[in-house]
Parts: structure tokens; C-alpha cells; sequence
């Protein structure tokens, strides 16, 4: 159990993490590492989450994460809210993919106090190159239902795309 105290609130986080870790050193003397998760419970406050079974794993220059991710909720209605997949690593075909399914937000940030925000997301942020030139992509990336101190705002759409020419990234949000 942790406890969290600061002027305003009380946070409470309590839950367990359970891992698996294997290291092994190569002929050439770099560290490989490989860690698998075990779906785990965790509290913060009132939110009940549950992480994901997932491995990491990390070979040289190059790490892997598969079904890293958490799912909200209570007793058997739970929500995939969160996943984070891919690899990282200098190659540029190498992506780390972070994925939002029906991810309620006010459910979360009501545990952290923040009770005026509301809004649901889905679709993908795609990361490449993160190594050297990180490049920020987004597929069909949609936040719905916003609503801000009790305004409704209404939707978001947001496309993107990164552009080497100007070293950014550029936004299309409907």
C-alpha cells in the first residue's frame, strides 16, 4: 500500500506488479534482457485496473513490447483501455504502436481528483524512429464525447503525419 498526501488529496495506489526477469550477457558482452508480466490488479483511489500479461524484451539495440497494456473496471466488466505494442530500436521500420480502446477518461481522472474532464478515445499513435529522429503518426485517432466544465465540446478527429522537411509533425483535427 502507498500513500500519496499533498494539500488538496489523499491518493491511495495499492496493488502488486508481478514479473519474471531473465538476463543473459553475449559472447560480445551486451545485455539481453527479457521480462514477462503477469496480469496483476492495481487501485489508484477508486480506479480498479488490471495490467495486461506482456513481455519486454531487449536484444542489443532494439527493444520489444508486446500487449503491454491495462483494462479499467470492475468485478467482470472490464475495458481494454490501454495497449502498447512494437519495437524500438534505429531501424526505421521499427514502430511502437499506442493504442486507446472506448478509454473513458473521466473514469480515470476522477482518481486523481480531476472530476470536470470527460471524453472517450480510440485509434492508434504510431512512434517510429524514436532512436534517432522521432516521427508521430496517428490512425485514425478519435476523441468523442468532450465535454469541459460541464460544456460539450463534441468530437475530435485527428490525423497526422510527420514531415522531414520541416522536422514536424502536422496535424489535421476535425
Amino acid at each position: 500500500n502507498i500513500a500519496f498526501r499533498n494539500d488538496s488529496a489523499q491518493m491511495n495506489i495499492n496493488g502488486e506488479l508481478d514479473a519474471i526477469a531473465h538476463l543473459q550477457m553475449t559472447n560480445t558482452g551486451e545485455l539481453n534482457s527479457y521480462l514477462r508480466f503477469s496480469q496483476t490488479p492495481i487501485n489508484i483511489g477508486n480506479l480498479q485496473l488490471s495490467f495486461l500479461p506482456a513481455t519486454v524484451t531487449n536484444q542489443g539495440n532494439r527493444t520489444t513490447i508486446s500487449n503491454f497494456g491495462f483494462l479499467a473496471g470492475r468485478g467482470r466488466m472490464y475495458n481494454r483501455y490501454l495497449g502498447i505494442d512494437g519495437a524500438i530500436s534505429e531501424q526505421p521500420q521499427d514502430t511502437l504502436n499506442i493504442s486507446f480502446e472506448n478509454a473513458r477518461l473521466a473514469y480515470i481522472l476522477r482518481s486523481f481528483d480531476i472530476n470536470n474532464i470527460s471524453a472517450t478515445v480510440d485509434g492508434d499513435i504510431k512512434l517510429t524512429q524514436l532512436l534517432q529522429q522521432p516521427e508521430v503518426y496517428t490512425d485514425n485517432l478519435r476523441i468523442a464525447d468532450i465535454i469541459i466544465f460541464g460544456d460539450t465540446l463534441g468530437v475530435l478527429d485527428v490525423r497526422s503525419n510527420f514531415t522531414q522537411r520541416q522536422g514536424a509533425v502536422n496535424y489535421n483535427a476535425t
